[in-house]
Parts: C-alpha cells; structure tokens; sequence
C-alpha cells in the first residue's frame, strides 16, 4: 500500500512541475509579447488573464486529484 501511495506521489509531483513548467512558459511569452509589441497590450493582457485563470484551475485540479 506505501509503494503505491508513494508512486502516486511521485506522479503527482511530476505533473505538477510539468504543469507550472508550462504555464510559466506561455506566461513568460506574454509577457516577451507586451516587450515586443507595445501597442498589443490590452489583447495580450486580456489573454494573460483568460490563461491565468486556466493555469489555476489545471494546477487546482492536480492538487485535489
């Protein structure tokens, strides 16, 4: 039973780095996006909160799986 639980661990820890990985990557790309194109940052702004609350709620997901 602790083999399990720890390979469901293991899991979980994993996803949750890939998860946050990603996130602050396309975060990051946003942001690099406002830098490049000033003029964009209302869209790009409106879009980093759509993602924002898409990236809660994944991470929020994994955490009550």
């Amino acid at each position: 039973m602790l083999n399990v639980q720890e390979q469901e661990r293991n899991w979980l820890s994993k996803e949750l780095q890939t998860e946050v990985r990603q996130n602050l990557v396309e975060l990051n790309t946003a942001i690099y996006k406002i830098e490049i194109q000033p003029q964009m940052f209302a869209s790009t702004l409106a879009e980093m909160k759509k993602n924002t609350r898409r990236m809660y709620d994944s991470v929020y997901t994994l955490m009550h799986y």
